[in-house]
């Protein structure tokens, strides 16, 4: 009896608390293998990670082409609106992607959303 509930602990702490530690992580940031791939001529030309109130995410300022105008640039990225994606079995977060123009500038950003 003694032996299955200590087994049972075990498997718990293995398996299931990093599950949840994963949800409660405000901290975390997603991975920069997370930003979604530009459209030939945009780049990245500042890149920052910001934190509120729930979280934080990655922004990344962007430039296109001359001749193209910021709203272009944004919707040649296809992200008509915030878009979300688990990362996988394990790691219930999702991952956000959305994109806006402000003050001229583009800017992608990449954040997790805890369903938890």
């Amino acid at each position: 009896m003694i032996a299955t509930v200590v087994a049972f602990l075990a498997v718990a702490v293995v398996f299931v608390a990093p599950v949840i530690w994963l949800a409660v992580d405000e901290a975390a940031v997603p991975p920069r293998s997370d930003v979604p791939a530009l459209p030939t001529g945009v780049r990245v030309v500042d890149e920052q990670v910001q934190c509120g109130s729930g979280g934080c995410w990655r922004e990344l300022t962007l430039a296109g082409p001359a001749n193209e105008s910021p709203t272009e640039i944004a919707a040649s990225l296809g992200l008509r609106r915030e878009t979300c994606s688990p990362r996988s079995l394990v790691d219930r977060r999702e991952v956000c992607r959305g994109v806006n123009v402000t003050g001229g500038n583009v800017r992608l950003y990449v954040k997790f959303h805890r369903p938890l």
